[in-house]
């Protein structure tokens, strides 16, 4: 549903860049085109619901190890203020500029942020991100 901005059951090419250049991803036209290709099966110029599923389902299967470093910067993608927090507003202000806000409300996203706020100070940190991501 996020990909599919028009709501019509595929993703077209437009569809895929506008959603990854919302994320901060700017894919070259080749780019595009490639990840276009591997989901897009039939060869109709969009990715199908069930396409889409497919390739996403062979993602997974080989689940990458991020670094450190990749991690801090998704951190910074979230950390608005750049003050070394996240806190529930930035949380709730990156869905809405993602145009994802249908998907997730406010009160769906202040419920995920208590779970992932262990310490109830209505922050998150990047060690408290980390800590709980390698458990």
């Amino acid at each position: 549903m996020v990909f599919d901005v028009n709501n019509d059951g595929q993703i077209t090419i437009d569809e895929l860049k506008e959603v990854m250049n919302n994320c901060g991803i700017f894919p070259t036209n080749l780019e595009l085109c490639y990840a276009m290709n591997q989901g897009d099966k039939n060869h109709d110029g969009a990715i199908s619901f069930e396409e889409f599923i497919t390739f996403m389902s062979k993602q997974n299967n080989s689940p990458k190890k991020y670094t450190n470093h990749e991690l801090f910067q998704q951190f910074q993608f979230f950390d608005k203020d750049n003050d070394g927090y996240i806190d529930c507003n930035e949380m709730i202000l990156l869905v809405n500029e993602l145009h994802i806000n249908q998907n997730f409300p406010p009160k769906l996203i202040e419920k995920l942020f208590k779970k992932a706020d262990k310490n109830n100070d209505g922050r998150i940190t990047f060690e408290g991100s980390l800590f709980r991501l390698s458990n």
